[in-house]
């Protein structure tokens, strides 16, 4: 059966990063934005995996765009508090950096999601071969 797909146009995407930034940025001293970026990455695997798709694409989205709106923050955060040039003048180089992080991130934790989810498969498919081709034990076999 199919399901229906869902798409996001541009201006929900600068939505949602913009708003998972600024609760991100209101989380910056306890550590939370990194785990809230990290966090997006298996909920995009499961929402596809859930729509029968292998995973793989939505966990790459997700942590490009979770990783995205951390970068933000971290952009927002060290111009509060120490306005220097580390990175430039504006938040590319925190975008880029931090997107490319989140997409390699994401396709590595779909990719090694997809593997294990088939090698949990194949090992079922065994346990239940086993089980139907087994001889049977001594109980089974009366003189």
């Amino acid at each position: 059966m199919r399901r229906s797909r869902f798409q996001f146009t541009i201006r929900q995407l600068v939505a949602i990063v913009a708003l998972t930034a600024v609760l991100c940025s209101l989380l910056v001293g306890f550590h939370w934005p990194i785990e809230l970026a990290i966090l997006c990455v298996p909920v995009g695997f499961l929402v596809e995996r859930m729509r029968g798709e292998s995973g793989i694409t939505s966990a790459m989205m997700a942590g490009a765009i979770g990783f995205v709106a951390y970068g933000l923050t971290r952009f927002a955060d060290d111009r509060m508090h120490s306005p220097s040039d580390f990175f430039g003048d504006g938040p590319v180089p925190y975008v880029t950096l931090f997107g490319c992080l989140g997409f390699a991130f994401g396709t590595m934790f779909g990719l090694g999601a997809c593997e294990l989810l088939a090698l949990v498969g194949w090992l079922k498919a065994m346990v239940r071969s086993a089980r139907t081709t087994m001889p049977p034990g001594p109980e089974g076999s009366k003189s």
